[in-house]
């Protein structure tokens, strides 16, 4: 075998062999081919951006919305055992900052997947990282909070 690695998958699957200067996949020779500029590339088979947020401005209103909302999130573990409705409440408002951040993560992470050198596509992918864990640290209450109350 040539120098380099064989992956193979059930015969049901895929074929594909990878060599550091070869590549075959599917049994095309992959050799001297080259990717597109993404310019080139015809807008129905690339990303639909725009289906998640119109521009990258409206990206950065909604990450700024969501990090204003941490507070909020926070003040939840005061109020947490003090009855099913403020429960419900702070579960609501959890679950939605948790849902528009998905939506952010989706945004920036076609940007980045597109081209990892972008910098401002590789800002977005580290940013809406860094607020995932900002989030999951202001919710760090909520298990043993939930915990405590069925004592």
């Amino acid at each position: 075998m040539p120098h380099g690695f064989r992956y193979i998958l059930p015969p049901t699957e895929y074929r594909c062999t990878l060599m550091t200067t070869n590549a075959v996949i599917g049994g095309i020779n992959m050799a001297g081919l080259t990717v597109p500029a993404r310019s080139e590339i015809k807008p129905e088979n690339t990303w639909n951006a725009p289906s998640v947020f119109p521009s990258i401005q409206a990206w950065e209103a909604e990450f700024r919305d969501i990090e204003a909302s941490l507070p909020l999130i926070k003040s939840s573990e005061k109020t947490l055992n003090t009855g099913a409705a403020t429960l419900v409440e702070a579960l609501r408002i959890i679950e939605e900052v948790q849902r528009r951040t998905m939506k952010l993560m989706v945004y920036a992470n076609m940007s980045y997947s597109v081209d990892t050198q972008n910098q401002t596509s590789a800002a977005m992918h580290d940013r809406v990282h860094n607020l995932t864990g900002m989030i999951k640290g202001a919710t760090a209450f909520l298990n043993p909070g939930l915990l405590a109350l069925g004592r």
